[in-house]
């Protein structure tokens, strides 16, 4: 069976799980509903690493819920969980990572706004969490707070979960929906009834991936053509209008989309090339256009074309670049951005200057993503070479910090900004000293940056962490 790779609405099919490289979770933005899994944290405005295991594979976030693969397949979860979209057996919140179920051979998940799909090495779909539209497509309304089996069929290849719907494809290429089609989102004519049984969509047999928003949906077949459906106020369909489409109808002549992700109100894809595009709702700069204006046509992101991933937000967008950086754009509540404040961000920014990052997920009113795991330091005392010269300890710092120099150097200027630029300490050194402390316990949390002037011209600049 041919799996693909299509993130957080559309199905995520894990990569292969023999490359076991170490990654550690970091988040940002707000914990309300504690979707970090770590209760210590309420809100942070920059990232923060949340859970120190070190084994984790791919992170997938919706709403206020979450959900993890670690490398040797199991799957996790944890978050929000009034409809039992968790999966563990239970309609309370989860506050830490929790494994679901004992099995391994999970091939790929989709996450709702209420309820789960997740499909298995061997074809088959799971689902689980709410179904009073009948978006778990078992028959009836009945919410399931376990993984629970949709049918006998074993031929199931992709599929999505948005608000209230679902959609899937089969490996015959077949596509197939269920759930609510109040806006046509099922690719039904106009004012057909919602339906609790999957039913196929059209005759086609040539689709290959898939995704669903709240009330829209697209998908896109093995010729690379994009095609698009449903509710359409903000122009989420990317056809040049705000009119709701009953059944699929091919957004523009292209047939180079290779990935595309729906949600809420905004629509997010990428091409071939490597260029990032975006239409619907812009309240919030979430197209990233520079503007707050909603588009009815795709517009492009900026001019690179090195984007590999992505992932769409409630109203804000996560990006990674083929060089591992971070980048997000959108709404700025809660610093779900990662830019140090809450303000909105209309172009993609930069988050932090790291090239380790993986798997983005970006949420309602959150953003996590996987980060390169580094051998911890001994934090009570170790020096670090930074110069020639100069050592410094602790790293990373939590109340001061300390350059300590050889006695070679004359002079210095020091100084501290923080990753927005801000000067949060200066001062003069004298290299002829043994030590110089810092003193940081009244920084917050995050990423700063030291800079040393030595008095003859040259100078050295190190990332500082504070934890």
């Amino acid at each position: 069976m041919k799996m693909r790779t299509i993130l957080f609405l559309a199905l995520l099919v894990l990569p292969n799980f023999t490359n076991l490289n170490a990654e550690q979770i970091w988040a940002w933005g707000a914990n309300g509903k504690n979707q970090f899994g770590n209760v210590s944290v309420t809100q942070t405005n920059l990232p923060l690493i949340v859970n120190k295991e070190n084994d984790w594979k791919q992170i997938i976030t919706r709403a206020s819920h979450t959900f993890g693969f670690k490398t040797n397949g199991t799957l996790w979860s944890w978050g929000s969980n009034e409809w039992g979209q968790a999966g563990l057996g239970q309609d309370v919140q989860v506050n830490v990572p929790t494994q679901l179920t004992i099995q391994t051979n999970w091939a790929g998940l989709a996450a709702g706004k209420y309820h789960t799909l997740g499909l298995k090495t061997d074809g088959r779909l799971w689902v689980w969490g709410r179904s009073f539209d009948g978006q778990l497509g078992l028959g009836n309304s009945v919410q399931k707070f376990s993984p629970y089996l949709m049918g006998f069929d074993a031929d199931w290849a992709e599929a999505a979960a948005g608000d209230f719907h679902s959609l899937a494809i089969k490996t015959d290429g077949t596509l197939w929906a269920w759930g609510l089609n109040e806006s046509s989102q099922l690719g039904f004519v106009k004012g057909s009834e919602s339906t609790n049984v999957p039913v196929r969509v059209g005759t086609d047999n040539d689709w290959m991936y898939v995704t669903a928003g709240s009330y829209h949906s697209l998908a896109i077949k093995t010729d690379g053509t994009l095609w698009a459906w449903g509710g359409n106020d903000y122009g989420e369909l990317g056809l040049g209008d705000e009119d709701q489409r009953d059944m699929p109808v091919q957004v523009g002549v292209e047939n180079n989309w290779k990935k595309i992700i729906a949600c809420e109100y905004h629509t997010v894809a990428f091409k071939t090339d490597g260029t990032l595009w975006a239409w619907g709702d812009n309240e919030y700069g979430q197209l990233g256009d520079g503007t707050t204006t909603d588009r009815n046509l795709p517009v492009k992101i900026g001019t690179d074309n090195d984007w590999v991933d992505y992932s769409v937000g409630l109203d804000h967008n996560l990006g990674l670049k083929a060089d591992s950086s971070l980048w997000g754009w959108g709404r700025g509540t809660n610093g779900k951005i990662g830019s140090g404040t809450t303000n909105d961000v209309l172009t993609p920014y930069r988050v932090g200057l790291d090239h380790d990052w993986s798997s983005p997920a970006a949420g309602a009113s959150h953003s996590l993503a996987l980060k390169a795991y580094t051998q911890p330091i001994d934090t009570t005392g170790i020096s670090i070479q930074i110069d020639a010269n100069v050592t410094l300890y602790p790293m990373p710092a939590s109340s001061y910090f300390v350059i300590k120099s050889d006695g070679s150097l004359p002079q210095g200027e020091v100084l501290l900004n923080s990753i927005l630029g801000e000067k949060v300490y200066t001062g003069q050194i004298n290299f002829g000293e043994a030590a110089h402390n810092i003193e940081i316990s009244g920084l917050p949390v995050g990423i700063y940056f030291l800079k040393i002037n030595y008095s003859d011209g040259t100078k050295f600049e190190k990332m500082i962490i504070k934890e």
